[in-house]
């Protein structure tokens, strides 16, 4: 499996909380509803990936140690009800569409978000823990934001750089 490219796993049941120990590092592509642990396992390293889809895991966090995610482009992690915070958006430079929508228990965005230059979409909706966004600084790509039903947000985010779209 260590040339494996895609990964496509249907709804199969799982238990919640299995720990996954092992993922290839040549994959390109993950597409796996109800993930069930709570983290990617630390070993893989997700240089080559380019889609991430884990609709409904069981996530807290996507990795408990920064890493390189150089060609991510989609990030989505629609409906994953138990993730509390975002990975360091330092290390995705080219990410371009991220799903958080109905992450109810997520608190927490990186701050480093507001870095990513190359994001068109973000959907937030149903992120009802969500007290605040960092700075939008470098977010001129920025065509789409879904803030619905985020009913703790304070505040609407600054934004401080162009928004030309």
């Amino acid at each position: 499996m260590q040339s494996l490219k895609i990964l496509i796993v249907g709804d199969g049941t799982f238990s919640s909380n299995c720990a996954i120990t092992y993922l290839p590092s040549s994959l390109r592509l993950i597409d796996w509803p109800g993930y069930p642990s709570i983290s990617l396992p630390e070993s893989f390293e997700p240089s080559q990936l380019v889609v991430l889809c884990l609709h409904r895991s069981w996530l807290v966090e996507l990795w408990p140690i920064s890493k390189k995610l150089s060609n991510l482009k989609h990030l989505d992690l629609m409906n994953s009800c138990e993730l509390r915070k975002t990975p360091n958006f330092g290390d995705v430079p080219n990410l371009e569409t991220l799903n958080l929508h109905g992450c109810v228990n997520l608190e927490e965005v990186h701050p480093s978000f507001g870095h990513c230059r190359l994001l068109t979409y973000l959907s937030l909706e149903g992120c009802r823990k969500l007290k605040k966004l960092p700075k939008f600084v470098c977010v001129e790509s920025l065509e789409t934001l879904n803030l619905i039903e985020c009913t703790s947000l304070e505040e609407f985010p600054e934004i401080c750089g162009d928004m030309p779209r």
